[in-house]
């Protein structure tokens, strides 16, 4: 894949360069749910300024940020998936069997996440320089 190709799906961030709008990353993992970070637990990784809730939050992602980080730089998932790049919202997310974190734009992009979850995956796999073993379109957690 080239450069521009992967350039496409960097992280966002806001205009202060604070990724996926602030919120904690490890929290999907760990807690389940969106959770705003703290400007006082703080790491930079993929030019931005990620924020987490704890030290400990903050030093998990430090130790593996690609583990935590939402696929597509946290853009949309089904956006990606089709070529485009638009924001996704860090309350309409997933992690996937893969163990992998999604955002999606809102409730409709949501909804069409499941039937396109392979697509989705081989996506994110490409944009990651992997090569992608085969989706299932199982869940292991929501958000509504």
């Amino acid at each position: 894949m080239s450069k521009t190709k992967k350039d496409k799906f960097r992280t966002r961030s806001t205009r202060k360069g604070v990724a996926i709008r602030g919120y904690d990353s490890v929290a999907y993992f760990t807690e389940g749910t969106p959770t705003r970070g703290s400007a006082e637990f703080t790491h930079r990784w993929a030019d931005a300024e990620w924020r987490f809730a704890s030290a400990e939050h903050r030093d998990q992602f430090a130790a593996n940020p690609e583990a935590y980080a939402p696929q597509f730089g946290g853009n949309c998932s089904v956006g990606a998936a089709t070529g485009h790049r638009i924001n996704g919202s860090p309350k309409r997310w997933r992690i996937e069997d893969n163990g992998r974190l999604y955002f999606d734009k809102d409730i409709f992009a949501y909804a069409l996440h499941r039937p396109l979850t392979p697509r989705i995956h081989r996506k994110a796999a490409a944009v990651r320089g992997e090569r992608s073993a085969p989706a299932t379109h199982t869940t292991s957690a929501t958000a509504a």
